[in-house]
């Protein structure tokens, strides 16, 4: 009964193919053209174009049609046929979705082991190979025509083939170059070429913006001055400013500084290490206006009030204690120590307790006066922007300092 024979033919291809797709083509063609003759070559092939053109997995499109045409075949009715197709349909997919759910459980316990990446390395010739098989079956003369006794029909019908294998290879060479992660040397400069924008205001600061196709927007400005920048009656001084630059600046006060981005849910930020201290935010990206003068005006306007160094050098004395007690960070300023003994990277970012205590606004003022210039400064926008915008909206705050 033709029925019994395509849930085992089925049930045999689900279970004993490998590659699923176009791999299933030939098992499938195998059984249904040459071995029960359900179908002749011709009709195979057509079913392989609809099964393309449709959606869905092409091995149970295939199976779908086949189970269909096939009964049909047999003289049996609509009715049948249809029942046919779904039968087809189940028997190619029953097995290996049991056999899936058992591979998977294994394979999310031993994913790294090296068994099973030897496995799947051998499998891959031997999917190839179902490709290529799948391929050349259907290279007969029902499809293609025969040389001798129609020659123009067999030119036409190989020259369509070239153009479609080239067309079709192009498109996958283009688009497996595109989902190549660059992440190293080379690749990181002619990816940030493609997908950044850069300018240099008239001041020397230069400016970088990012597109990112977000609601959330961040935007700072990279200084460069760092601890190794400090003289050595300055150690700590490039934190110290750091902190400080949130204590009131030329027009606003401490807590109209926290509050600016905070009152539209933003954040206000920064850090200092080595080489650099980081002013930023993090906020709603129809707030760039606000973040962006707002930054501009701690890093350049900033009173360092005395009042509030005297406090807040209490506040670093106390987390430097606290850094002090925590021997798996302090490890790594003791050795840097003494790489660099005697020389500015072996600054402790921190500072010592005895100098902060006895800085004040002139010498802050000093410390930025030297060394946050315009020219030692990127202004850094990461956000859903057109780039005219992000430029001139960074040129009316800073281009002034």
């Amino acid at each position: 009964m033709i029925f019994l024979k395509l849930f085992i033919v089925f049930s045999k291809i689900g279970i004993f193919n490998f590659g699923g797709g176009y791999a299933m083509l030939s098992l499938i063609q195998d059984e249904v053209v040459h071995k029960n003759q359900w179908l002749t070559t011709a009709e195979f092939t057509d079913i392989v174009a609809i099964s393309q053109s449709t959606p869905g997995p092409i091995g149970i499109n295939c199976a779908t049609y086949t189970g269909y045409t096939s009964v049909i075949n047999a003289g049996y009715p609509e009715w049948a046929a249809m029942l046919g197709s779904v039968l087809a349909s189940l028997s190619i997919m029953w097995l290996p979705f049991i056999l899936m759910i058992c591979i998977s459980k294994y394979l999310i316990k031993n994913k790294e082991s090296k068994n099973v990446k030897n496995v799947f390395s051998a499998l891959r010739p031997a999917i190839v190979g179902l490709l290529a098989a799948a391929a050349i079956m259907l290279m007969s003369v029902e499809n293609f025509g025969s040389p001798t006794q129609s020659t123009f029909v067999f030119i036409v019908s190989l020259t369509i083939f070239l153009f479609s294998f080239i067309g079709n290879t192009s498109i996958q060479d283009t688009s497996y170059t595109h989902d190549i992660p660059l992440r190293t040397g080379r690749a990181v400069d002619l990816l940030m070429k493609e997908t950044c924008n850069t300018y240099t205001l008239q001041n020397g600061m230069r400016l970088i913006h990012i597109p990112s196709p977000t609601s959330v927007a961040y935007c700072g400005i990279s200084i460069d001055a760092g601890t190794r920048d400090e003289l050595e009656s300055e150690q700590g001084m490039a934190h110290f400013c750091e902190h400080m630059m949130f204590k009131g600046s030329e027009q606003r006060k401490a807590c109209h500084i926290i509050r600016r981005m905070e009152n539209v849910g933003g954040d206000l930020n920064a850090y200092t290490n080595k080489e650099e201290t980081v002013v930023y935010s993090a906020f709603m990206k129809q707030h760039l206006v606000r973040a962006a003068e707002l930054i501009v005006d701690v890093v350049f306007n900033s009173i360092y009030p005395q009042q509030e160094i005297d406090k807040e050098a209490e506040v670093i004395v106390d987390e430097i204690e606290s850094y002090n007690d925590s021997p798996a960070d302090l490890i790594f300023d003791r050795f840097e120590n003494i790489i660099y003994e005697g020389k500015d990277l072996g600054h402790d970012i921190l500072g010592r307790a005895e100098d902060i205590r006895r800085f004040t606004s002139a010498d802050a003022k000093a410390f930025t006066t030297r060394l946050y210039k315009p020219e030692k400064m990127v202004f850094f926008v990461m956000g859903d922007y057109e780039f005219n915008y992000v430029r001139k909206t960074v040129e009316r705050y800073a281009n002034n300092h």
